[in-house]
């Protein structure tokens, strides 16, 4: 899209059970996120998206806390989300650390296969400010890297915060996490009954894991 517009992708109301695949989306010069699926009420909440094979580009241009991809639930823990991101490479935008590859507010997403790199905040960012914690998603096969270096931010790999059931993080690597105010870590978890299995968390400059109180 041309300088100005909101975002490339946004999907909201009764948009469900939608595939996109093999289509790059650049949001170099959006206002905001370059993909946003939303919820706001039982009737205009946007779920069983999946999203494969391809490229997600951040902006470049937006200032404020602007994700890559956002995923949104301001309802309640107990609607569902269910969306897929399969094999995608998710780079660049943000300008600090609230500004994420993926941010993830409710339930039952898959992350696998992706690639996160040039992100000023957290890889992965699983949390939920509206009060109830986001459950059962699961970061699986996904490579996590070379993350924006300036020593004003907190830079993590995977950031798991409040969360509780069903969490799981398999199988991924997480490496050249810059140094920053801490917290600085390849996972940082607080919540409760996360997994973490067969993981590397290396070349990071602060905490390879940090479990914190949930």
């Amino acid at each position: 899209p041309a300088t100005g517009a909101g975002r490339v992708l946004q999907l909201r109301g009764v948009q469900r059970y939608i595939e996109v695949d093999g289509i790059t989306l650049d949001g170099s010069n959006v206002s905001f996120d370059t993909i946003k699926i939303e919820g706001n009420t039982a009737s205009d909440f946007a779920h069983h998206i999946r999203l494969k094979n391809a490229e997600v580009i951040g902006s470049s241009v937006a200032t404020g806390t602007r994700q890559v991809i956002l995923v949104t639930n301001t309802i309640g823990s107990g609607n569902v989300g269910a969306n897929e991101f399969i094999n995608l490479t998710v780079h660049g935008g943000g300008d600090d650390s609230f500004d994420h590859g993926f941010y993830i507010q409710n339930n039952d997403n898959l992350l696998e296969d992706c690639e996160i790199y040039d992100i000023p905040g957290a890889g992965v960012h699983i949390y939920n400010g509206s009060g109830f914690a986001p459950n059962n998603n699961i970061v699986r096969a996904c490579l996590i890297h070379d993350l924006r270096a300036n020593a004003a931010e907190r830079h993590k790999g995977i950031e798991i915060y409040t969360t509780s059931a069903g969490t799981l993080v398999a199988n991924c690597i997480v490496y050249n996490v810059p140094a920053g105010v801490t917290p600085t870590a390849g996972i940082n978890i607080n919540g409760d009954n996360v997994k973490v299995y067969n993981c590397v968390f290396t070349q990071v400059t602060g905490q390879g894991i940090r479990i914190e109180s949930a």
